[in-house]
């Protein structure tokens, strides 16, 4: 776990320096202090790490389960006597796998690799990391309003044992008539989730207001809507009497095996007669995915819950969705002893069985907590989907600490966390099974899920590596600095700041045991990845500050990968696609000679030669005086259709204008080809009104049915003829008119 010096950097890294804190505004900032009594207790570094850990643990977990979600199950196992009188006396945490007295289990050399074996254990790490967090001189818990109250008692307590822990091709639901676009997979047969599906017959979406708990459906027809509906998914979901008092949003969704699965969040929040207020234990944050029929008229099957934020999912060739959560415990300073395991150890499973994971199936880091006012975990749930209509839940465990980029091949998944330095955990995934299998650490950053490969026994990894200089800023080194006037400080003394030394991109190859095997680094100084494609024993990366390079990787040779060429171009793409043997698409931004972003890019690379890459069509779409230009693929790709059999992109567009003293908003999808190194804009959808509205009713969707384009937005659904591109049909929605009804619904 890093020390605070180490959470420090990172979080200066990532953040703007406050204004107050540059060099000629201490000056200012002593003047003002300089008359003042002298204070006591956080320095502004302790300060900064204290309000980060504050906002790290808002919608933290205490187990409350509303609605049909089941009771928390304790009828399992029996009692484990914590000894704490111990613990406080010893220098050292307990030993990993450190368990109750006679127990075995097997353990790894790498982090986050040993299993828990009891929520003693757990509890004791726990502890431990509270004391260390409260010697630390800060004097806020996660959360909790400012006290001076010491740590919670540590006494005596009871800890529940463990309960006992309970392929073919993938079918989606419902259509054998038309061919249709689909969210497009990294890998192949590993599905990935969208707010929108569709099986070419019915059309699924998430309307676009943030916190939506409504799913829009409507049934195509050759190009006309014949029938809809709108589900409201808490009603369906929670009881009334519970979703008063809680907040429902849904993020994606699945069509599989002939069920539509809806992934949401669930936040309820609890009245507390405490004389403290903790965040962690007075809201509860839970995912849930529900399970309906398909159609205009879903019928709900079952809901599985998870608790923590949601993150990402998978659904596996063998038919199991993998579900990845981010939990954060309690305070410390809430929890009266170990048996109250509901407010440290998340909870998982379907709604008639919703449990406790079990301590076996936590995994720990080799050392122990360092410092921590709260437990953070990776929650990781399978659910078998291989009988429709009827899921169930198959495997669960509970990684220390949060993950952050996901990826997965069809028999690995791999999670994240770091900035500085990116840990990696690769756990095999078979038949529902969550097997923890190795884990690494290499230097630098990911920039997202294509960031990572893995190739013929090998893990493939692009990063941004940073490295800082610790600069100490004496006082009596500044010119402003009188030792007279501010005589309540020392001239010795000053301020630390981190300075960006050196900036590069790497790429590395490990073994499936997560060692290096090969790396390639120091290419786009000074740059940071943008987008990654890999493709075979190729990665082409492309990195960006001022310009576009675009690298040719050879990663024939895992010991030794190789630049092969190097392409320069203004503007960068964000994310890049194969679109057919000898070319890749590129989408993202374009910009001038000085790096300053002027609009959207769509280009091609002709990569039929790796040693020579080519540009091989360019499109853009600037900023001119007076108006601008947008789209929400630049930072979500899932926004593009890109569809190579059907010689067809579609790119939602935003543009504001200023017009007559008022600006106008329109919001369309643009459909192009590619031709003989040309884009060529074949077609365009608009939505409807969107000059009146700002905050509603932009398309953020496209997709394909046989032979007509869709495009959608929380208001309407609109189709067009493939050919013409001649509006076929359009069909309302209910919405919210603009971002207040939403924000301050009753």
């Amino acid at each position: 776990m890093k020390n605070y010096e180490d959470r420090l950097r990172e979080e200066l890294s990532e953040a703007d320096i406050p204004s107050e804190l540059e060099p000629e505004n201490i000056k200012i900032m002593l003047e003002e202090k300089a008359p003042k009594k002298k204070r006591s207790g956080i320095k502004v570094a302790g300060r900064i790490a204290a309000g980060a850990a504050a906002c790290a643990v808002i919608g933290g977990s205490a187990v409350y389960y509303a609605g049909r979600a089941g009771e928390l199950s304790r009828e399992n196992g029996s009692s484990d006597t914590l000894d704490i009188a111990a613990e406080e006396s010893s220098n050292a945490i307990a030993e990993v796998p450190g368990t109750a007295e006679g127990e075995e289990i097997t353990t790894f050399s790498a982090p986050y690799m040993n299993s828990a074996g009891s929520y003693h254990t757990v509890y004791k790490m726990f502890s431990r990391a509270a004391r260390n967090y409260r010697d630390s001189g800060i004097n806020s818990y996660n959360g909790m309003y400012f006290t001076d109250e010491d740590i919670a008692e540590e006494a005596d307590g009871e800890a529940a044992l463990s309960p006992e822990a309970k392929s073919e091709e993938s079918r989606i639901g419902g259509s054998e008539s038309n061919e249709h676009s689909d969210t497009f997979n990294q890998e192949e047969g590993v599905l990935e989730a969208d707010k929108f599906k569709t099986d070419g017959r019915y059309i699924y979406y998430l309307p676009a207001s943030y916190g939506s708990d409504i799913v829009n459906i409507a049934e195509a027809e050759d190009g006309k809507f014949v029938s809809s509906a709108s589900l409201d998914v808490s009603d369906m979901v929670f009881s009334e009497e519970n979703s008063t008092s809680s907040y429902c949003s849904v993020s994606e969704m699945y069509l599989y095996n002939d069920m539509l699965m809806l992934i949401g969040s669930h936040t309820v929040y609890e009245d507390t007669d405490d004389d403290v207020y903790y965040w962690g234990c007075n809201s509860k944050q839970q995912t849930f995915v529900a399970f309906f029929t398909t159609g205009t008229d879903p019928q709900l099957i079952n809901v599985y819950y998870q608790e923590g934020w949601y993150n990402d999912a998978r659904i596996s060739p063998d038919g199991y969705l993998y579900l990845i959560t981010n939990y954060n415990s309690c305070s410390f300073s809430a929890i009266k002893n170990g048996s109250e395991i509901e407010k440290f150890i998340p909870a998982a499973g379907m709604q008639e069985n919703v449990e406790c994971i079990p301590a076996d199936d936590i995994l720990l880091p080799k050392d122990g907590f360092e410092d921590s006012g709260s437990l953070s975990y990776t929650v990781i749930g399978s659910v078998d989907l291989n009988e429709s209509g009827s899921p169930k839940s198959a495997d669960t465990k509970a990684l220390a600490g949060y993950s952050g980029t996901l990826y997965s091949s069809a028999e690995n998944l791999y999670v994240t966390v770091g900035w500085d330095d990116t840990d990696i955990t690769r756990l095999s995934i078979s038949g529902g099974n969550i097997t923890p299998a190795a884990s690494g650490t290499v230097e630098g950053y990911v920039n997202d899920q294509f960031s990572m490969s893995e190739y013929n026994g090998y893990f493939r990894i692009a990063t941004t590596a940073r490295e800082y200089e610790e600069v100490f800023h004496k006082y009596s080194d500044m010119e402003w600095f009188d030792a007279d006037y501010y005589e309540d400080y020392d001239p010795e003394d000053g301020y630390y700041s981190y300075e960006l030394i050196k900036q590069d991109n790497r790429v590395y190859v490990l073994d499936m045991d997560l060692n290096e095997v090969g790396m390639i680094g120091d290419f786009g100084e000074g740059e940071s990845v943008k987008s990654v494609n890999f493709s075979g024993d190729l990665a082409y990366v492309v990195t960006f500050r001022q310009t576009d390079p675009l690298f040719a990787i050879d990663l024939s040779d895992p010991a030794s990968p190789a630049i092969l060429s190097e392409l320069h171009m203004n503007g960068y793409s964000s994310y890049m696609q194969r679109w057919s043997d000898d070319l890749l698409f590129g989408f993202g931004a374009d910009a001038d000679d000085n790096g300053r972003q002027t609009g959207i890019k769509l280009a091609m690379y002709d990569n039929s030669d790796p040693n020579d890459l080519r540009e091989s069509g360019v499109y853009t779409m600037n900023y001119t005086d007076g108006s601008w230009t947008y789209s929400p693929a630049l930072w979500d790709r899932k926004a593009l259709l890109v569809a190579p059999e059907k010689n067809l992109i579609g790119v939602p567009v935003y543009g504001e204008e200023w017009d007559d003293d008022s600006y106008k908003f329109t919001s369309s999808v643009k459909f192009f080809s590619y031709e003989d190194g040309d884009f060529r804009l074949v077609g365009e959808i608009v939505a409807t009104g969107s000059e009146d509205y700002y905050w509603s009713g932009e398309f953020d969707r496209a997709l394909y049915i046989g032979n007509y384009v869709y495009a959608l937005s929380e208001r309407e659904f609109v189709s067009a003829d493939m050919e013409s591109f001649e509006t076929s049909d359009r069909i309302e929605f209910e919405y919210s008119e603009n971002y207040s009804d939403w924000m301050y619904m009753e």
